[in-house]
Protein backbone atom coordinates (compact mmCIF):
# COMPACT_ATOMS: atom_id res chain seq x y z
CA UNK A 1 0.00 0.00 0.00
CA UNK A 2 1.14 3.33 -1.39
CA UNK A 3 1.00 6.32 1.55
CA UNK A 4 -0.55 9.52 0.24
CA UNK A 5 -0.87 12.89 2.21
CA UNK A 6 -3.32 15.45 1.41
CA UNK A 7 -3.74 19.27 1.83
CA UNK A 8 -7.26 21.17 1.71
CA UNK A 9 -8.50 21.40 -1.91
CA UNK A 10 -6.75 18.75 -2.96
CA UNK A 11 -8.53 16.38 -5.63
CA UNK A 12 -7.94 12.58 -5.01
CA UNK A 13 -10.62 11.32 -7.77
CA UNK A 14 -12.13 13.53 -10.28
CA UNK A 15 -15.44 12.41 -11.62
CA UNK A 16 -15.01 10.78 -15.05
CA UNK A 17 -11.60 9.20 -14.79
CA UNK A 18 -10.70 5.93 -15.07
CA UNK A 19 -10.00 4.49 -12.01
CA UNK A 20 -6.59 3.40 -10.74
CA UNK A 21 -6.62 3.26 -7.36
CA UNK A 22 -8.69 1.66 -3.86
CA UNK A 23 -8.34 4.28 -1.56
CA UNK A 24 -8.50 3.88 2.88
CA UNK A 25 -8.66 6.88 4.78
CA UNK A 26 -5.76 7.46 7.41
CA UNK A 27 -6.94 10.68 8.98
CA UNK A 28 -8.58 13.86 7.42
CA UNK A 29 -12.45 15.11 5.78
CA UNK A 30 -13.08 14.58 2.15
CA UNK A 31 -16.20 15.68 0.62
CA UNK A 32 -17.84 13.42 -2.47
CA UNK A 33 -19.03 15.31 -5.15
CA UNK A 34 -21.25 14.83 -8.28
CA UNK A 35 -21.07 17.00 -11.33
CA UNK A 36 -23.91 17.24 -14.22
CA UNK A 37 -22.43 15.47 -17.02
CA UNK A 38 -22.54 18.18 -19.31
CA UNK A 39 -20.61 20.14 -16.77
CA UNK A 40 -17.32 18.12 -16.32
CA UNK A 41 -13.88 18.74 -18.01
CA UNK A 42 -11.45 21.32 -17.09
CA UNK A 43 -13.73 24.00 -16.33
CA UNK A 44 -15.46 21.95 -13.30
CA UNK A 45 -13.44 23.74 -10.30
CA UNK A 46 -16.28 23.11 -7.37
CA UNK A 47 -16.43 19.20 -7.85
CA UNK A 48 -20.28 20.02 -8.37
CA UNK A 49 -22.78 18.86 -5.56
CA UNK A 50 -21.85 18.04 -2.51
CA UNK A 51 -23.20 14.23 -1.62
CA UNK A 52 -21.41 12.72 1.29
CA UNK A 53 -18.56 13.29 3.77
CA UNK A 54 -15.91 11.36 4.81
CA UNK A 55 -14.32 11.77 8.19
CA UNK A 56 -11.22 9.68 9.17
CA UNK A 57 -10.21 8.91 12.49
CA UNK A 58 -8.33 6.88 14.79
CA UNK A 59 -10.91 4.99 15.33
CA UNK A 60 -12.79 5.43 11.84
CA UNK A 61 -11.26 4.67 8.71
CA UNK A 62 -13.62 5.07 5.59
CA UNK A 63 -13.11 3.77 2.30
CA UNK A 64 -13.53 4.51 -1.25
CA UNK A 65 -12.63 4.21 -5.25
CA UNK A 66 -13.77 0.54 -5.35
CA UNK A 67 -16.72 0.47 -7.94
CA UNK A 68 -14.95 1.78 -10.34
CA UNK A 69 -12.07 -0.81 -10.21
CA UNK A 70 -14.77 -3.84 -9.49
CA UNK A 71 -16.82 -3.09 -12.14
CA UNK A 72 -14.27 -1.04 -14.69
CA UNK A 73 -16.59 1.73 -14.75
CA UNK A 74 -15.55 5.78 -15.19
CA UNK A 75 -15.17 7.54 -11.71
CA UNK A 76 -18.71 8.21 -10.99
CA UNK A 77 -17.53 11.18 -8.22
CA UNK A 78 -15.39 13.77 -6.98
CA UNK A 79 -13.23 13.16 -3.66
CA UNK A 80 -11.74 16.82 -2.63
CA UNK A 81 -9.65 16.64 0.44
CA UNK A 82 -11.17 19.14 3.02
CA UNK A 83 -8.46 19.01 5.55
CA UNK A 84 -4.73 17.83 5.76
CA UNK A 85 -4.89 14.26 5.78
CA UNK A 86 -3.22 10.93 4.90
CA UNK A 87 -4.34 8.23 2.89
CA UNK A 88 -4.08 4.65 1.97
CA UNK A 89 -3.74 3.59 -1.44
CA UNK A 90 -3.87 0.31 -2.98
CA UNK A 91 -3.15 -0.33 -6.79
CA UNK A 92 -5.81 -1.57 -9.22
CA UNK A 93 -3.66 -4.89 -10.16
CA UNK A 94 -3.49 -5.54 -6.57
CA UNK A 95 -7.08 -4.73 -5.58
CA UNK A 96 -8.08 -6.92 -8.12
CA UNK A 97 -6.00 -9.82 -7.27
CA UNK A 98 -7.49 -9.61 -3.44
CA UNK A 99 -10.79 -9.32 -5.01
CA UNK A 100 -10.56 -12.29 -6.67
CA UNK A 101 -9.52 -14.37 -3.64
CA UNK A 102 -12.66 -12.43 -1.62
CA UNK A 103 -16.14 -11.79 -2.03
CA UNK A 104 -18.24 -8.86 -0.48
CA UNK A 105 -17.14 -5.71 -0.10
CA UNK A 106 -16.78 -5.54 3.74
CA UNK A 107 -14.92 -9.00 3.77
CA UNK A 108 -12.38 -7.44 1.33
CA UNK A 109 -12.55 -3.88 3.39
CA UNK A 110 -11.77 -5.98 6.58
CA UNK A 111 -9.04 -7.70 4.98
CA UNK A 112 -7.37 -4.16 3.28
CA UNK A 113 -7.44 -2.76 6.56
CA UNK A 114 -5.95 -5.12 8.59
CA UNK A 115 -3.20 -5.63 6.56
CA UNK A 116 -1.98 -1.78 6.56
CA UNK A 117 -3.21 -1.75 10.71
CA UNK A 118 -1.64 -5.13 11.42
CA UNK A 119 1.90 -3.21 10.20
CA UNK A 120 1.08 0.05 12.44
CA UNK A 121 0.13 -1.69 15.24
CA UNK A 122 2.85 -3.70 15.38
CA UNK A 123 5.49 -0.44 15.59
CA UNK A 124 3.56 1.24 18.36
CA UNK A 125 3.11 -1.83 20.24
CA UNK A 126 7.72 -2.08 19.99
CA UNK A 127 7.40 1.69 20.12
CA UNK A 128 5.74 1.48 23.59
CA UNK A 129 7.59 -1.47 24.80
CA UNK A 130 11.06 0.33 23.98
CA UNK A 131 9.72 3.68 25.95
CA UNK A 132 8.51 1.32 28.94
CA UNK A 133 12.16 -0.16 29.18
CA UNK A 134 13.87 2.99 28.89
CA UNK A 135 11.57 4.42 31.58
CA UNK A 136 11.81 1.32 34.02
CA UNK A 137 8.65 0.45 34.03
CA UNK A 138 7.77 -3.30 34.69
CA UNK A 139 6.09 -5.27 31.07
CA UNK A 140 2.54 -6.22 31.22
CA UNK A 141 1.95 -10.06 32.18
CA UNK A 142 0.27 -9.99 28.81
CA UNK A 143 3.64 -8.73 27.19
CA UNK A 144 5.47 -11.48 28.50
CA UNK A 145 3.31 -14.35 27.16
CA UNK A 146 3.64 -12.76 23.86
CA UNK A 147 7.50 -12.98 24.15
CA UNK A 148 6.97 -16.65 24.60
Amino acid sequence: MEKVKVKPGEWVITQGDEGDKFYIIDNGDFSVRIQDADKLGPTNTDGGTLVHQYKGSTTSHPSFGELALMYSTPRAASIIAETNGQLWALHRNVFRKILLNKTGKKELVYTLRNVRLAGQWRKQRSRRRRMKREEGAPEKDEDKERKR
